[in-house]
């Protein structure tokens, strides 16, 4: 985890940098949300193969720690804007695949949340649809697809400026007939397998209100 706390605080970094940028072009009465998050993602099978084996083998991508960040830019009334990244560390979980370097799935996508208050003023529950690309990297190679975001989430608020945002959220890449096979060492390439890469992510981060 410690090798990946630069690409955190560089995320960070660039989120705040642009929740600043949008709050100076947005009327003071607009509340931009940014949240920093840590999560847990988990499911999606993918394709491999080997100098002489015979098309390629489906192996599931381990269950790993993810991170990245949501910016909200609210529109009218409770619906907002939403840029999403996310990313996982992960590595394949076959015992065939002991030679694979280690993979990562990045997420990046843009769509809509929607917010619904409650009794309480300090719990708000979201629903969220997004939409963008995955990319699949690995030995210095990658490959991206299309790919859909559907969740929901809970925000509560310690002040106006404060709070913590739970999400969890289904990450669909869709990846027609597979192929756009990337290397990753020792023969072995690494392709989307099958027309459809479903993965789940539940994530909790610091709500900070401009």
């Amino acid at each position: 985890m410690v090798d990946r706390l630069p690409h955190v605080l560089k995320l960070t970094g660039v989120l705040y940098f642009a929740a600043g940028v949008l709050c100076l072009a947005s009327p003071p009465a607009q509340a931009v949300d940014l949240v920093p998050f840590v999560g847990f993602r988990f499911g999606g099978d993918v394709g491999t193969s080997t100098q002489g084996t015979q098309g390629p083998m489906s192996v599931t991508l381990d269950a790993a720690a993810s991170y990245g960040g949501v910016l909200d830019v609210p529109l009218s009334g409770p619906r907002s804007v939403e840029l999403y990244y996310s990313r996982q560390q992960t590595t394949l979980g076959s015992p065939g695949a002991a030679q694979i370097h280690d993979v990562t799935m990045s997420v990046l996508h843009v769509g809509l949340v929607d917010a619904y208050a409650t009794d309480n003023p300090q719990l708000t529950w979201l629903l969220v649809g997004t939409f963008g690309a995955t990319q699949l990297s690995a030995a210095g190679s990658d490959e991206t697809k299309p790919s859909i975001g559907l969740g929901g989430g809970v925000i509560w608020m310690a002040n106006d400026h404060i709070g913590i945002r739970g999400d969890l959220r289904a990450l669909l890449t869709f990846s027609g007939n597979g192929g756009g096979a990337i290397a990753c060492g020792g023969g072995c390439s690494i392709s989307f397998h099958g027309s459809l890469v479903a993965q789940g992510e539940a994530s909790v981060g610091l709500l900070v209100r401009f």
